[in-house]
């Protein structure tokens, strides 16, 4: 059974098939408080000086720069 975490889906990419979102497009991220099924946008970003966790639709993820992450794409 999954426990708490601290990743949360993009709100943007909700109900949405893969197909139809852009590849380069943030669907989950990590944030500061810890919840299950939580969803939102960049203003749920963690604010960590050592970088945020991002996935996006490709398969891809990154940890990069609080502030790099604000400039990533989060909706199509």
């Amino acid at each position: 059974m999954p426990t708490n975490t601290v990743f949360a889906l993009n709100v943007e990419a909700a109900g949405q098939s893969l197909t139809n979102i852009p590849a380069d497009m943030v669907v989950f991220f990590e944030t500061d408080s810890r919840g299950l099924n939580r969803s939102g946008g960049s203003e749920l970003l963690s604010k960590k000086v050592s970088g945020v966790a991002v996935a996006f639709a490709d398969g891809r993820a990154l940890v990069v720069d609080p502030a790099e992450a604000q400039k990533l794409r989060w909706a199509p």
